[in-house]
């Protein structure tokens, strides 16, 4: 009889210690489920440097997944699921699933700069929903220029700002009179762009880019200023660079077709 007892007891003991680790197990799945993602960003590049990329392009909006990657959607974010396509991750280099936000954001960058940048600040970026330009390698962020004493334009920064890249762009584009030349943007508002530039005959003179001075008389005599300041007719006045090319340069127009 002292022998069954035994055997009964631990069965029961046994039965004891299977009910209790099952009823454990099933606590702690229910814990984990209820344990939000842990947020997994930044990670080790090829050369070894931490990547700590921590924005997606300014067209898409970022979205953490039900992994805990971080990620960017091209389109609307509900909760931890991308409605439109997720374009790359922040949180893994080598991720079967999506691009690397830094191989994106290059292939990115190098599209907008050919778009957006003058040739002397080639090299684009974003930072805080806002664009530039500079002339030089980007930090490893991708946010900024690798150094703080590099030039930089701001994409959209306007007419009114001399070093915004619609400036910086124009300035470029502007074609002087003459190869003994120098240009220049003239802060106002809005911005001027100037010449000044040798004749034929080593003389100085100084005119202003045609679409630029456009701009600037509309503001100060309103759209209609041809109207209001017949003294000044592009189609005469030397102080426009076209025709000061055409008169100081080229030859092609009389003093008797122009006005100085």
């Amino acid at each position: 009889m002292d022998i069954y007892m035994l055997i009964f007891d631990v069965l029961v003991f046994s039965a004891t210690i299977v009910v209790l680790y099952l009823w454990w197990n099933s606590t702690l799945d229910i814990a984990l489920d209820s344990v939000p993602p842990v947020v997994k960003e930044g990670f080790t590049t090829a050369n070894g440097t931490v990547n700590n990329i921590s924005m997606c392009p300014l067209s898409s909006k970022s979205y953490i997944d039900k992994t805990g990657d971080t990620l960017c959607c091209d389109g609307n974010v509900n909760g931890i699921e991308c409605e439109g396509k997720t374009i790359c991750t922040m949180s893994s280099l080598n991720s079967k699933d999506y691009e690397a936000c830094s191989t994106y954001l290059a292939s990115y960058y190098a599209r907008k700069g050919k778009e957006l940048c003058p040739s002397h600040l080639s090299s684009y970026y974003e930072n805080k929903g806002v664009s530039f330009c500079t002339n030089g390698s980007l930090a490893p962020t991708m946010d900024a220029p690798m150094s703080h004493t590099q030039r930089k334009c701001k994409v959209a920064g306007g007419y009114t700002d001399a070093t915004s890249c619609e400036i910086e762009l124009e300035l470029e584009k502007f074609v002087c009179p003459s190869p003994q030349c120098q240009k220049t943007a003239l802060p106002g508002n809005p911005v001027l762009l100037s010449a000044s530039f040798k004749d034929l005959m080593g003389i100085y003179h100084s005119c202003y880019e045609d679409k630029s001075i456009f701009r600037y008389l509309a503001a100060i005599f309103g759209p209609d200023w041809k109207a209001k300041s017949s003294w000044l007719n592009p189609d005469r006045n030397v102080i426009f660079c076209s025709i000061a090319k055409k008169y100081f340069i080229d030859k092609t127009l009389q003093k008797n077709q122009i006005d100085i």
